[in-house]
Parts: C-alpha cells; sequence; structure tokens
C-alpha cells in the first residue's frame, strides 16, 4: 500500500512539473522603430520682378523693364548692382531659403526657359564657368548665398545645376539671391516672359 501511495504521488509531481514546463513563454517579441528623414525646405519671397527691386534714375533702372544685354540682380540694394565684397552679405540677397527637413541637404537651382511673349532660352551651357556667355535669343543666370565668395557663384542651368550650398543643417535658413544676364538681341513682343525657378533640396 506505501509502495501505491509512493507511485501515485510521483506521478503526481511529475504531471504537475511538466504542466508548469508548459506555461513557460516559448517565444518574445521586439519593437522595431523606424523613423525617416524628412527632407523639406521653404523659401521667400516667392516672386522676383527683374529690374523692379530698386533703383534709380527711371525709366532704365527699376522700373520693371528689362534690357537687352544687362546683368539684373536679385539684391535688395540694387538692381544692377552686384555683390560688392569678395563674400556676399545678408543685405546683398533677395531671397532666404529655410531647411524644415530633419536632416542636413544640399540645396540647388534652377532656371528654365521663360514663357510667354517673346521668351528667352537658358543658354544652359554644360559648364560652371562664370564666363559662359549669353546669346541673341538665350540667357544665362548665376545663383550665389550669403558668406560666399561672389567669385564662386554658381551657374543656374535651365535643369541639373551644379549644388549651390552644400550640407545646410536642419532647421537653419541662409539667404541667397540671383542674377540674370538678358540676350543680346532685341525684343519684338512687349508681353511680360514668365520663368519658374525651382529651388530643390536632397539629403546630404
Amino acid at each position: 500500500m506505501k509502495k501505491l501511495i509512493l507511485v501515485i504521488m510521483l506521478v503526481v509531481m511529475m504531471t504537475l512539473g511538466l504542466t508548469g514546463m508548459a506555461l513557460a513563454a516559448t517565444s518574445d517579441t521586439i519593437t522595431v522603430t523606424a523613423t525617416p528623414a524628412f527632407v523639406g525646405i521653404s523659401n521667400s519671397p516667392a516672386t522676383w520682378l527683374v529690374n523692379g527691386i530698386n533703383g534709380a534714375p527711371a525709366p532704365k533702372v527699376g522700373d520693371g523693364r528689362i534690357r537687352r544685354n544687362i546683368v539684373y540682380y536679385a539684391n535688395p540694394l540694387g538692381d544692377v548692382t552686384a555683390p560688392a565684397g569678395d563674400n556676399v552679405t545678408d543685405a546683398e540677397c533677395q531671397f532666404s531659403i529655410t531647411n524644415i527637413s530633419t536632416v542636413h541637404t544640399d540645396i540647388s537651382v534652377n532656371f528654365p526657359d521663360f514663357v510667354g511673349g517673346d521668351a528667352m532660352t537658358n543658354i544652359n551651357q554644360d559648364s560652371g564657368d562664370v564666363n559662359v556667355v549669353n546669346g541673341v535669343n538665350a540667357f544665362v543666370a548665376w545663383s550665389w548665398y550669403s558668406g560666399m565668395p561672389y567669385a564662386n557663384k554658381i551657374l543656374a542651368k535651365a535643369t541639373e545645376s551644379d549644388i549651390l550650398l552644400s550640407d545646410l543643417g536642419e532647421t537653419t535658413n541662409k539667404k541667397w539671391g540671383l542674377e540674370i544676364k538678358t540676350q543680346t538681341g532685341a525684343w519684338t513682343v512687349p508681353d511680360s516672359m514668365i520663368s519658374s525657378v525651382v529651388v530643390s533640396a536632397e539629403e546630404h
């Protein structure tokens, strides 16, 4: 009888032990979080009336009408006033770009052909050389930013321009400007022309 009781107790103990092992965790989970890098910019102002910023005497300077074979600057100090020192200053820049990204970005500026009226086209030479020249029906343009040597300005092609500003930090802004040298030939239509300059950012 004692032997039978001992066997029953052992069976019960073994069963309880096995049940306890079955309740133990055989798997676990890991929570994986992935946050994408957000790339975005804002720029102001959103318009530039060439030869409409500042200047005197009229009608040639500051009257909002362009002449052939003249360089105009997006410079608050004057439409025909180039950045004066070795390095461009904030006061010489019409635009302000803000990196609203969560990462550093590289900024480029493309200046497509004008449309409407007697439209000029971008000379669009495959070169960043500041000595690129305009043509009979073609303009040439450059961009620059505050703090850079003006001599290092970047050719603003219709597409695929070189990077203007490299490694702009997140949530920071930078002043910048444009210039355009108009075509050498005369216009035959007095209507306004429009170009939508594209300022773009990519992750540095």
